[in-house]
């Protein structure tokens, strides 16, 4: 389903007409945030195969630094340069690049060889500089001396619904599980306890299921049963 629908199906089972602006809906009164609330508790709640993913960015020479969004945790970190070879850099922490590569930036370029999450947003609001706070930086070490890609592969955020024709995983595969999550986030703000619960454990009955298929998914293939008959 795309946003517009699940809003649709939002504002007539909560009986909140009035947040998804009568009688079409085609506009957002206050839905879609309980819309996205939703999405995000079920990319906390449960595994997909979905959440996997892949971001790929091109470094020119002399670059060394990428700005994900939508990051949750990374798994590995490669490149692959100019020949096709394809190269897994090793993972570090920040104080590690400060100790070997005091300059970062300004560090002679070389073949990449560590990446790290780089700490980079002031604590004082005053002197706010650098990535959004809905960016993750990372810096990937030495600069590189020549043209790359970069692949960073770990678990992200499910892509956000923003246009009324913006589908992620959620509305397309399961949105009956999402209205019942934004459905749920209301529910909290109205402070009610008890319709809380009760969303929470038709959900958790819904998960189980697709944490089955999640769960069978992941088993190697010689530990698969195959029936015949």
């Amino acid at each position: 389903m795309p946003l517009l629908d699940i809003r649709k199906r939002f504002c007539q089972l909560s009986g909140r007409m009035d947040l998804g602006a009568p009688p079409d809906h085609t506009v957002d009164n206050g839905a879609d945030w309980f819309i996205a609330n939703g999405v995000r508790f079920l990319d906390r709640q449960q595994e997909t195969m979905e959440e996997a993913k892949e971001w790929q960015e091109s470094f020119a020479v002399g670059d060394y630094e990428i700005k994900l969004l939508g990051h949750r945790s990374l798994k590995e970190v490669w490149f692959t340069d100019s020949d096709g070879e394809k190269v897994e850099l090793r993972k570090k922490d920040f104080e590690y690049l400060m100790d070997n590569y005091p300059k970062l930036g300004s560090t002679t370029n070389g073949t990449p060889a560590f990446w790290a999450y780089a700490p980079v947003r002031r604590a004082n609001p005053q002197q706010a500089v650098g990535p959004q706070a809905t960016e993750t930086p990372l810096y990937i070490m030495p600069p590189t001396d020549t043209a790359i890609t970069v692949h960073c592969y770990g678990v992200f955020a499910s892509w956000p619904l923003l246009k009324n024709t913006d589908v992620n995983f959620w509305s397309e595969v399961h949105p009956d599980v999402l209205v019942l999550a934004a459905l749920m986030s209301l529910e909290g703000f109205y402070r009610n306890t008890q319709g809380v619960a009760d969303y929470a454990n038709q959900i958790q009955l819904l998960l189980f299921g697709i944490d089955k298929d999640v769960a069978d998914a992941a088993l190697p293939e010689n530990e698969n049963l195959i029936m015949r008959g």
